[in-house]
């Protein structure tokens, strides 16, 4: 038989309620040292309170499958952390980075702002579960972090220069190859990460269009005027063509017959396929 419990319900209930009201602002460890009860205390109450009560006359059997699922439920969310995205990667600030070279993340930013004056840097880490230790050297690190990003800064400026100097046509690999002739040792990863940021960007040859994919197997059009596109009279040769025109995010193909002497328009026909009009021409 469990032993009965030295607090009452109705202390147990506020206890709860002063947890609930603090909004995730304040952790267990806080609130337990004002109720003068220990943290796993609270988080028993906390827990039992909202766990879903066990249906009237449940059976003994069904008590024990629900503890079992609820054990597998337990094990496959362990085994979900170990096996999550970045779940190996080392500690910000481990010492597997470079001295100085430590990863600046949001939660350290929060840390060190105002909000360190206000409830210190101590209290602040261990609501937000991030290492405090980490912190610190991240801290530490930003006289080092300073002097990369000046550094970083005359190399954009030399890069601004390069680009500039050769009209913007050239891209990162020329750049690369400047800076490189200049004494540089700059990795060409870097120079395209920089140029990719502050929007230096070389001029490129477009990608062509093609519009006629001729079929070889096809027999070959007969020429009935034998390139010759001279005449003296009207309605002595007509000929005909295709082009394509852009119009909003579709393309539009119109086709025309046109007198050869006059160059009147005799005929036209428009259809959103290559097809539609071949057929109108072939009607000529």
């Amino acid at each position: 038989m469990a032993r009965p419990s030295k607090y009452s319900a109705e202390f147990r209930s506020d206890a709860i309620a002063l947890w609930r009201a603090s909004a995730g602002r304040r952790t267990f460890r806080d609130v337990a040292a004002d109720l003068n009860v220990t943290p796993e205390t609270l988080r028993t109450w906390v827990r039992d309170a909202d766990r879903p009560p066990a249906a009237a006359g449940a059976s003994r059997g069904t008590e024990a499958e629900l503890i079992q699922l609820r054990a597998e439920n337990a094990r496959l969310a362990r085994a979900e952390k170990r096996v999550a995205v970045g779940a190996g990667d080392t500690a910000p600030g481990s010492g597997v980075s470079r001295p100085g070279d430590e990863v600046k993340t949001a939660a350290w930013g929060f840390v060190v702002s105002a909000h360190a004056e206000m409830f210190g840097i101590k209290r602040i880490c261990q609501v937000l579960e991030v290492s405090r230790s980490g912190c610190c050297r991240w801290i530490a690190g930003a006289r080092a972090r300073a002097e990369r990003q000046l550094e970083e800064d005359v190399l954009v400026k030399e890069i601004r220069e390069i680009h500039a100097e050769h009209r913007g046509n050239y891209g990162a690999l020329r750049v690369h190859a400047e800076l490189r002739g200049f004494g540089h040792t700059v990795s060409r990863k870097r120079v395209a990460r920089l140029m990719r940021k502050h929007a230096i960007v070389g001029r490129h040859l477009r990608k062509k269009k093609r519009t006629t994919v001729s079929d070889r197997l096809a027999p070959p059009v007969a020429d009935l005027v034998q390139r010759d596109f001279t005449t003296c009279a009207l309605d002595e040769k007509w000929c005909s063509d295709i082009t394509y025109v852009q119009v909003g995010a579709t393309w539009l193909y119109p086709a025309c017959v046109i007198d050869i002497r006059s160059r009147r328009v005799l005929g036209y026909s428009m259809a959103p396929h290559m097809q539609g009009c071949s057929k109108v021409l072939a009607g000529w």
